[in-house]
């Protein structure tokens, strides 16, 4: 007889055969198997089982990253093991050329796989250019970007350009 086996597939037997067990939630559970009852053989049989939580890595929506660049790959803390589909076996790799990021985690029992596509694309900068000259006293350059993900920030000298892809007033 089969007792204490809460969120078992079958919560007891007494079947000639034991019948094969599965439980639906994580957590511990106690077995006891008590063989040939009344008998004169009786023994009994007890065994605490854990029951691991599924693995869940998650490597997130897939990525389009501008050449030159890369981006972080993290499969999850708290696994006892990671194997990435380029033989890395860490938490974390970093990925800077185009393809399928694959990585199986496993928690001591399960073994569970995510991946993620990430795209490398160049980005092309043409510019529009009006020169200083004695009818422009200062200069103008308007970059006009393709490729990436928009939308675009241009920068100068360090801090966010206000008025987009224009650069005027130049001296």
């Amino acid at each position: 007889i089969f007792s204490n086996c809460d969120n078992a597939s079958i919560p007891s037997s007494n079947a000639l055969q034991p019948p094969v067990f599965s439980y639906n939630q994580p957590g511990s559970y106690t077995v006891n198997l008590l063989m040939d009852e009344f008998g004169l053989n009786e023994s009994a049989f007890c065994r605490n089982i854990v029951v691991l939580p599924k693995p869940v890595p998650d490597l997130g929506n897939d990525r389009i990253i501008c050449d030159g660049s890369s981006v972080d790959l993290d499969a999850g803390e708290g696994f006892t093991s990671y194997k990435w589909n380029n033989n890395a076996t860490t938490q974390k790799v970093t990925a800077d050329q185009s393809g399928i990021y694959e990585v199986e985690v496993s928690n001591g029992g399960c073994s569970v796989k995510d991946q993620v596509q990430v795209d490398v694309e160049m980005i092309t900068l043409d510019n529009i250019t009006t020169d200083i000259d004695c009818n422009h006293a200062s200069g103008q350059i308007t970059l006009n970007a393709t490729g990436g993900v928009e939308p675009y920030l241009f920068y100068i000298d360090g801090a966010l350009h206000s008025n987009g892809n224009v650069f005027d007033q130049l001296s």
